[in-house]
């Protein structure tokens, strides 16, 4: 949980830091998404996993997995941008918490039925 939370302000800050200088919307979340992802990565496999072996494999399956997750990050924050109203204050905001509920739900899954699978488990 802890990671995750890290994970996701960073993934804010980075976010909130690109829109204030004036960013386009979906090139501040692909960049904030991707700095939390590094982040994530880094922290799961160490501490969430406990692995601690080379990077080789697990690091092409985390992109990929995080690739996967972007993608629909994007998505989604897209979508709420779109559908909510203009004039609504905390839009921003709100698209930025749906798009991540949904990545990391993917993400999380993903990390522990395809990256850190045990070899015990696979």
């Amino acid at each position: 949980m802890l990671v995750g939370f890290t994970s996701v302000i960073t993934d804010f800050i980075v976010y909130k830091l690109l829109i204030f200088f004036h960013l386009p919307y979906p090139i501040a979340k692909a960049v904030s998404f991707s700095t939390g992802a590094i982040c994530s990565f880094q922290l799961n496999r160490i501490w969430t996993f406990g692995d601690t072996a080379s990077l080789g494999s697990k690091a092409a399956k985390f992109s990929m997995l995080y690739l996967s997750g972007l993608a629909l990050n994007l998505t989604v924050n897209h979508l709420f941008i779109l559908i909510l109203p203009s004039d609504f204050a905390g839009k921003i905001n709100l698209a930025f918490i749906f798009a991540t509920c949904a990545s990391a739900m993917f993400n999380y899954l993903g990390m522990k039925t395809f990256v850190f699978v045990s070899s015990d488990n696979s």
